[in-house]
């Protein structure tokens, strides 16, 4: 995969990086032979942004807790609603586009996802095999993009050192099987394992519900025994029932007679009846009659109270607010007093808030001379600006040139050294082609680097005279600071008096106010009195009318008690009715009624278990006689397990995949070795285990890389080295993984993304790390890396710098 263009709009990391809402990067623009490529720039200057945003996946790398796009959102990396990156990529000879919109709206978000094949100039939606196109989804993206470039596992492991990213000694054994898996095309295996184990997983809820019914049978035979000792004991039960039934039967017959009895005579009693309830109703009648009495009195009452207490209210509100005016009477009188106390002090203010406001206008007529003056140092400074990176890239560019004049130089000199010259060997002999090419690159080399130490010279003594009159710009800026801080002295004064020159307005009317509230002050403390007096006046004419009210109701609740008490006299005197034996007798009547029911219930609950019992026992026998059928169920459930269970882990991680893995190792290991070896000297060799000892001395499958150091002649595991050592290491397995996929597999990225990967290492290591850079691009036949660092004599050994603050 090789970048040719990228545009970003709306990018967070973009905005406060450059102050851009959008930026575009033409990565074709770079010379062809430039094999090492460095993003430079300060921090935060949104250098990693640009790098993650280099490939056509759905995921930026430094930023992703995973390399799944379920595990990342652009969202939270974008600064406004709307936002989009166009990239253009090609690989296997073919160009594509991918064109992504992200949209947000409140809590709504939406992102189409595109991919084209660009053909002569127009945009082809691409297909899979299978027919389907592009179609906006971001499901079809994902899809076509891995279809062409392969998981993004295997990419960002191998292509895409992502900054902050996981070391490889750090995975565990199923991660390491899974990527080893897809390098090493094993998906197809992994998927029939995947089938198998869905096929047992799919048997196992029915082996274990027959299980569960064979374990059934077995309890249901020692139940049988005691279901069938219940259902005995039922039947007694039945049978002492139904020898009870005649006896409750004559007892509720009995009780039927005697109530009828009991009511033959109360009918005799009716005419005394009929008398007593003539007078109850009396009674209630004239009781009625008084509460009515006593309530329209209390209405009467309440309604006297609740007009006097309304306009006694009325009056206390009137009387609190001519206090509340009282009140403020009393304080306008005493500010006004005091306003004419203090008139010698507000005209004094008056005259020094003029003097300040005339000598702040001839401080603003020299301040805004002098800015007049300042308005070219903007201009100065961007050409200081200007002029510094320039010569800076010269600086850059100049470096590479003369180290690439040293290098056409040695290899030059070997003209007269190898001992082929002059033989017949001479025309075959790639060392000494290579010799007389780099000889005759010299010159044109030598015309170069004098060319850029001129311009260096030119741009040099321009940034000094810029820095001269930069000099003169400041003289003029502090005289004005000068100015600005006079002003805002005086204007701090003249705001300080604001409050009281407002007052001078005021003075004039004060002794005019000052009458008028006196005299409103006098009419207020009248009305005041006046209000009191009616409210002491209605508070005795409520009196009276309460004693009125009250003097009338007694006599005429006296009248009334009178004759209820001779209703209740009469009342008594009437003879006692034998209602009591008539309520024993119907209360026997329903005890015999309830106990009758009881009985009835209770056969027919006893009946309905015996039943239950017969029916229990008919099921457990034919559950039994089924139990042979059932056990040739299990047994064949349990072959069919066996079986697939066996599949799925042959298939699985530990079985044909992690052979597959045992193989790859070594090859894995020569390439990192190799790269060791060509930048570091032979100090270090890796080997790569897929068997690890447990704390018993047994060997399980696992995944660690050992190291032996030959300086010391020991080996340890990578995860026991210094923080420097292990980036040698974990960069070294990254490439040959890389290396791995494109001489193995056939899989070629054709451009590498290394993002701040030399942090922890000394500057003579850092130059190594470049030479491994190199090498990989060497034996892989890749094109080119892309990297950022932080050291700028890394940025020099690059053959070409990208300023990410001039995009």
């Amino acid at each position: 995969m090789k970048p040719n263009k990228v545009t970003l709009t709306g990018f967070a990391g973009i905005k406060c990086g450059v102050g851009k809402d959008s930026i575009t990067l033409d990565l074709d623009a770079i010379r062809e032979d430039a094999a090492l490529v460095a993003f430079v720039g300060p921090n935060g200057c949104g250098k990693s942004t640009v790098m993650d945003n280099l490939h056509p996946y759905r995921i930026m790398p430094s930023r992703a807790t995973s390399y799944s796009t379920a595990a990342f959102s652009f969202y939270d990396w974008l600064s406004q609603p709307e936002a989009s990156k166009v990239l253009d990529w090609e690989v296997g000879g073919k160009r594509y586009r991918s064109m992504l919109n992200f949209k947000a709206s409140g809590s709504r978000r939406k992102t189409d996802a595109y991919l084209y094949e660009m053909v002569d100039g127009d945009l082809i939606p691409c297909r899979l095999p299978d027919g389907t196109t592009s179609d906006g989804k971001t499901e079809t993206y994902d899809a076509i993009v891995e279809h062409l470039l392969g998981s993004p596992e295997t990419f960002f492991t191998s292509g895409f050192s992502a900054q902050n990213r996981r070391p490889i000694s750090s995975y565990g054994n199923a991660e390491i099987k899974t990527l080893m898996a897809d390098l090493l095309g094993l998906e197809s295996i992994r998927e029939l394992g995947k089938r198998a184990n869905a096929i047992t997983d799919g048997i196992k809820p029915a082996y274990q519900q027959k299980r569960t019914e064979l374990n059934a049978l077995d309890r249901t035979r020692s139940e049988a025994d005691g279901i069938r000792q219940q259902l005995l004991a039922t039947q007694e039960r039945l049978a002492k029932l139904n020898r009870q039934t005649p006896v409750l039967k004559d007892a509720v017959k009995a009780t039927l007679v005697a109530v009828a009895k009991a009511e033959a005579q109360a009918a005799a009693e009716a005419e005394v009846q009929q008398r007593r309830l003539s007078l109850e109703a009396r009674l209630a009648e004239s009781t009625g009659r008084k509460q009515q009495y006593i309530n329209s009195i209390a209405a009467t009452l309440r309604s006297t109270e609740s007009g006097h207490d309304s306009a006694q209210k009325e009056r206390r509100t009137e009387i609190e607010q001519l206090e509340r005016q009282k009140a403020k009477a009393k304080t306008e009188i005493t500010r006004l007093e005091g306003l004419i106390l203090r008139a010698e002090t507000i005209h004094a203010a008056v005259k020094r808030h003029v003097d300040l406001q005339v000598m702040i206008d001839n401080d603003r007529r020299d301040y805004d001379a002098l800015q007049e003056s300042l308005k070219g140092m903007a201009e100065l400074e961007a050409m200081v600006n200007k002029s510094s990176v320039q010569l800076a890239t010269l600086k850059t560019q100049g470096s590479a040139a003369k180290a690439k004049l040293n290098e056409l130089h040695a290899r030059g000199a070997l003209i007269s050294e190898v001992p082929c010259k002059g033989t017949d060997l001479q025309g075959r002999c790639k060392l000494l082609g290579d010799a007389v090419s780099a000889d005759q690159e010299i010159p044109a080399t030598i015309s170069t680097v004098e060319k850029l130490r001129e311009n260096y010279r030119a741009t040099m003594n321009r940034l000094e005279y810029e820095k001269g009159q930069r000099k003169a710009y400041a003289d003029i800026e502090a005289k004005a600071s000068g100015f600005l801080d006079s002003m805002r002295q005086l204007e701090d004064e003249a705001r300080r008096l604001a409050p009281v020159v407002a007052e001078a307005a005021l003075l004039a009317d004060a002794q005019g106010q000052l009458a008028q509230w006196t005299e409103r002050l006098a009419e207020i403390g009248n009305s005041i009195t006046a209000k009191e007096k009616a409210i002491a006046k209605a508070d005795a004419v409520l009196q009276e009318e309460l004693d009125k009210i009250h003097n009338a109701s007694t006599d005429e609740l006296q009248r009334r008690d009178q004759e209820i008490l001779a209703i209740s006299a009469e009342l008594e005197g009437l003879p006692a009715a034998n209602g009591d034996l008539l309520s024993g007798l119907k209360a026997e009547q329903q005890k015999a009624d309830e106990t009758w029911k009881t009985h009835e219930d209770s056969i027919t609950s006893t009946t309905a278990t015996q039943k239950t019992l017969e029916s229990q026992l008919a099921s457990i026998e034919q559950a039994l006689s089924n139990g042979v059928q059932l056990q040739q169920d299990v047994k064949r459930l349990e072959d069919e397990i066996a079986y697939w269970t066996l599949l799925g882990k042959a298939c699985g991680n530990d079985g044909i995949i992690a052979l597959s893995i045992d193989d790859a190792g070594p090859t894995l290991s020569a390439y990192a070795n190799d790269l060791l070896l060509a930048c570091y000297g032979p100090r270090f060799t890796v080997s790569i285990r897929t068997q690890v000892e447990t704390a018993k001395g047994e060997a399980r499958e696992g995944f660690d890389v050992m190291v032996f150091d030959a300086e010391t002649e020991d080996e340890k595991s990578v995860t026991a080295m210094s923080g420097g050592e292990r980036v040698w290491i974990n960069e070294a397995l990254t490439r040959a993984i890389a290396l791995y996929l494109a001489k193995e597999s056939g899989q070629q990225y054709q451009t590498l993304f290394t993002d701040e990967a030399d942090g922890p290492l000394d500057p003579e290591r850092k130059r190594m790390f470049m030479k491994m850079k190199r090498e990989v691009l060497r034996i892989g036949g890749y094109q080119r890396e892309y990297f950022i660092s932080q050291t700028q004599e890394l940025w020099e050994m690059a053959d070409e710098i990208i300023w990410v603050q001039a995009l």
